[in-house]
């Protein structure tokens, strides 16, 4: 839960894109904003002094934006933790009920909290070899020179032909 509290969320997945190796796999997991948490998240900020509620809470379809945009595929989604957020232990027992009914309505994206696993996809890089042409015809030239001034070895048919050197100016 790095991102909700990070004062630059997109630096922090930038960095986490950089050090992560080829094909290498991101898991993400952040609040729901759009969970009774968020909801009642909005709220605390103003009724609680706590840092946890000091949070910025990002959307799933932005965190993916983020991930796609830095060269990571996003693989899969899930949402958990669909209880409301109750510190009494006789009603968080009573509401059970909740946390089935949304694992049985996963395609709602409504739990307190979603995870996304994403894949770090790198093109594979395949050089292209230059094809020589071979001199066609008799002789062979080769010359090569290093600087101004350098020695020039010229050889034809791999046989030093002569070496001559050119004064600086």
């Amino acid at each position: 839960h790095s991102l909700e509290f990070s004062r630059c969320p997109h630096d922090l997945l930038r960095e986490a894109q950089r050090v992560l190796i080829a094909h290498g796999h991101l898991i993400v997991t952040v609040f729901n904003p759009y969970s009774l948490l968020g909801i009642y998240g909005l709220f605390g900020r103003f009724w609680h002094r706590n840092h946890i509620w000091r949070r910025r809470l990002l959307s799933a379809s932005a965190n993916k934006d983020w991930l796609q945009l830095l060269g990571l595929q996003p693989l899969e989604q899930h949402a958990h933790l669909y209880r409301p957020p109750l510190s009494q232990q006789g009603l968080l027992s009573s509401t059970r009920w909740v946390e089935t009914l949304g694992q049985k309505m996963g395609g709602l994206n409504w739990g307190a909290s979603y995870t996304i696993l994403a894949r770090k996809d790198v093109a594979a890089m395949t050089p292209i070899k230059p094809k020589w042409q071979e001199v066609s015809g008799g002789d062979k030239l080769v010359v090569g020179a290093v600087s101004r001034g350098a020695p020039r070895l010229v050889l034809v048919e791999n046989k030093p032909l002569k070496t001559e050197t050119k004064p600086v100016k």
